[in-house]
């Protein structure tokens, strides 16, 4: 009988839960006040700039952020004003192709501040920003000091083959010291700089090279995050459903390593077809280990947190960080330091380079064999 009575009851609370009300409400976005925008970041030996938009409601029908020109945004260094910044833009034409052929087209305000100050290293930087139907804001950031790249190492490489094609992983040791008696945050960014020779086939089995090397440069290449700093972080989000959030960022925090030397291991992978000669190719690469400021490290980390659990209806949405006190936006700053190595020679005596999108637009998409500067 008491079994009975548990599955009755187990129906009736499960019908329960599928059982609901419903009610319209009417929205009306317009009674949403918009609130003003500022994205920026501050760079050691750049002007400084700022983006000042408008919010807008999410379901506005506009898909464009327009700026707002006559805002006036004064700029403080160290607490003291030192200037205005000056709107520069243009009015410009949002299209948007829609259903049927139809083309919409709408003007807007798109343009940025900036000024002539130079962004410096440990200086504070603070906006207050007014514009007429707006609630003022303001927000501050302060340049943090570089964390200097003390030695790196190249010099453990793998290979292996099969029957067509060699993989080479090239594991790159960073070492640097971590400033004492504060807290850091980091990111390791990637830049790339490759030649691959231009091959084309002449008969069935026959390859000609040429004396052209296709060009291609990255800016933001994937970065290798098994190193343990990278997933220092506890994760308290819900990962049954999504899975734990990968670092896309490759941020991390002097956590494991406060006021100590550290030495971070990334690794580089590259593929090459076998019958192929990539005697005359070359790649540049860049390592950048950036310092951020507290805020852009907080933003970074929260907009990844956000974007991975978008999609998942059983988690608590995350909301991205935001330093403008008053409005939404970030206003932040990094440095950083370099480290650049090589494989191959460049340039050679008797090459021709060209940069690959020049050559594929101007060839009609006949590339040729191994014409991609990445061997693939």
């Amino acid at each position: 009988m008491q079994t009975l009575l548990k599955k009755v009851t187990t129906i009736i609370l499960i019908a329960t839960l599928f059982c609901a009300c419903e009610k319209t409400i009417d929205f009306d976005s317009n009674v949403v006040k918009s609130k003003i925008v500022v994205n920026g970041i501050l760079r050691p030996g750049l002007k400084i700039q700022a983006r000042i938009v408008g919010s807008r409601s999410q379901l506005s029908p506009e898909n464009f952020f327009e700026s707002l020109p006559e805002a006036q945004a004064d700029l403080y260094v160290d607490g003291t004003f030192v200037e205005t910044l000056t709107y520069v833009g243009k009015l410009d034409t949002f299209i948007e192709h829609l259903d049927y052929d139809v083309i919409n087209k709408t003007p807007y305000n798109n343009g940025v501040y900036t000024g002539q100050t130079i962004a410096q290293i440990g200086k504070t930087y603070r906006l207050e920003i007014s514009a007429k139907g707006y609630d003022a804001v303001s927000c501050k950031t302060t340049v943090p000091f570089p964390v200097e790249i003390m030695d790196a190492d190249t010099s453990i490489h793998e290979k292996k083959e099969d029957e067509y094609t060699m993989s080479t992983q090239i594991k790159v040791a960073i070492t640097f010291n971590d400033p004492p008696n504060i807290n850091n945050y980091f990111r390791i960014q990637k830049a790339s700089f490759a030649g691959n020779v231009y091959a084309y086939s002449y008969g069935q089995d026959s390859i000609i090279y040429s004396d052209t090397i296709l060009t291609q440069y990255v800016q933001n290449e994937w970065v290798d995050i098994s190193d343990p700093v990278f997933n220092e972080s506890d994760n308290e989000a819900n990962e049954i459903v999504m899975g734990a959030p990968l670092n896309n960022y490759a941020i991390f925090t002097d956590e494991m390593f406060r006021n100590n030397q550290y030495t971070l291991t990334l690794s580089e992978y590259s593929y090459q077809y076998l019958d192929l000669k990539y005697q005359d190719n070359f790649r540049i690469n860049t390592i950048v280990l950036c310092t951020l400021s507290e805020e852009y490290y907080n933003y970074l980390n929260t907009a990844n947190y956000h974007h991975w659990f978008e999609d998942d209806y059983f988690s608590e949405p995350v909301p991205v960080y935001s330093n403008v006190i008053g409005g939404m936006g970030i206003w932040c700053a990094e440095s950083f330091d370099e480290y650049e190595y090589k494989t191959g020679e460049y340039p050679l005596a008797g090459k021709t380079y060209i940069d690959y999108s020049d050559f594929r637009n101007n060839n009609d998409g006949n590339y040729g064999y191994g014409s991609s500067p990445y061997g693939y």
